[in-house]
């Protein structure tokens, strides 16, 4: 509904703000008072209170990759991101290398979350990576046994990839109709992690079996830095080259990243995909590729599940296509937080001004 919407939007602009020079005058500017603010392996965190609903509520956003931020090890970061081998975890398998910034993180701002009345709440949040962190931030609050689950009330995130093994939930088995048998697992409802989801965004794809990125480097020349070896020629493959050969930890994430070929993780939570309008669609599909954001035509709500099946389907990527520049640059343009906060902020708008048009007639 509206309200979900309008709660999302507002996340959404949370969780950009995070990536603003001056993080406190951002947030601020949002009716959010800064707790806390910190840096837990390589990834930075931002617990802010304000009042929701009459209430105070506090909310813990987490910032995804950013690769202009010099105050943070990114190249370290980068192998994390590609350490993605799943662990167990209460029975199912999660991302390693996420559980272990995760496990940093909480270690860092528990005392924030601890500190909480009952009576108020906690909401977690995050862009890209960020999300993917609040998402096992959550398992880890189920279990710590001196900690109120129930404080979370909500978590959000905006264009992340999947944590979860998809061979794990498998072996869960079914769950309530509607429900999600990750969340189940750790006492939570379906509804609690809202994932948002740019269809073009291959970001939410990542270490997936429809993973479009996996091939850039399985498809290696013998050098070791040319990716795209096979196929023809295509602009990228001089330019990514040129990079990786001055790239010091290229050989280490390469590696790293090898190793998730049998990879497939898979979405948590209830999955809301930001649809274009048809025209665009089938221009993007059949004439010619647009990089701009689209405004959003309408939402498919589904569950964790559903999504990856319904992207391959309706929004195909490969990694044939994903190689030439006008698919890279969408690619790219999709995933950056502004594309969640535009679309978002757009169907408020929309709606705002078809409401008035009502009032008016």
């Amino acid at each position: 509904g509206e309200a979900k919407i309008a709660r999302g939007s507002e996340m959404a602009v949370l969780a950009g703000s995070i990536y603003a020079g001056d993080v406190v005058e951002e947030v601020n500017g949002l009716d959010h008072s800064v707790v806390a603010r910190g840096i837990s392996q390589n990834v930075r965190w931002v617990v802010t209170d304000h009042v929701h609903k009459g209430k105070l509520e506090r909310v813990v956003t987490i910032k995804g990759f950013d690769a202009t931020d010099q105050g943070v090890d990114r190249e370290e970061l980068v192998v994390d991101i590609v350490r993605a081998v799943p662990v167990p975890l209460n029975g199912v398998e999660v991302h390693e290398g996420f559980l272990e910034i995760a496990m940093a993180i909480y270690e860092d701002v528990r005392p924030y979350i601890d500190s909480v009345s009952p009576s108020h709440g906690v909401v977690l949040n995050g862009h890209s990576i960020g999300g993917s962190l609040c998402t096992i931030l959550l398992f880890l609050i189920s279990l710590d046994a001196e900690m109120d689950q129930k404080i979370v009330k909500d978590c959000y995130v905006f264009g992340s990839p999947p944590v979860v093994s998809e061979g794990s939930v498998k072996e869960l088995g079914g769950c309530v109709p509607g429900g999600d048998a990750v969340l189940e697992l750790f006492g939570y409802p379906a509804d609690i992690i809202k994932s948002f989801v740019q269809p073009w965004d291959p970001v939410t794809r990542l270490f997936t079996s429809s993973d479009p990125t996996y091939p850039l480097v399985g498809d290696l020349g013998q050098d070791g830095v040319t990716l795209y070896a096979s196929g023809p020629n295509r602009i990228l493959r001089p330019l990514v080259r040129s990079i990786l050969l001055i790239a010091p930890t290229w050989p280490a994430l390469r590696d790293e990243y090898l190793q998730t070929s049998d990879v497939k993780l898979q979405n948590v939570g209830r999955q809301i995909v930001l649809l274009p309008q048809e025209t665009q669609y089938l221009s993007d599909r059949f004439i010619t590729v647009s990089v701009a954001v689209p405004d959003v035509g309408a939402m498919a709500e589904m569950g964790s599940e559903d999504l990856l099946p319904f992207l391959y389907e309706a929004f195909p990527l490969d990694e044939f296509s994903i190689s030439f520049v006008p698919a890279a640059l969408r690619s790219f343009i999709h995933h950056f937080w502004p594309a969640y906060t535009t679309a978002l902020g757009g169907v408020i708008e929309a709606a705002a001004e078809s409401s008035s048009e009502l009032e008016k007639m």
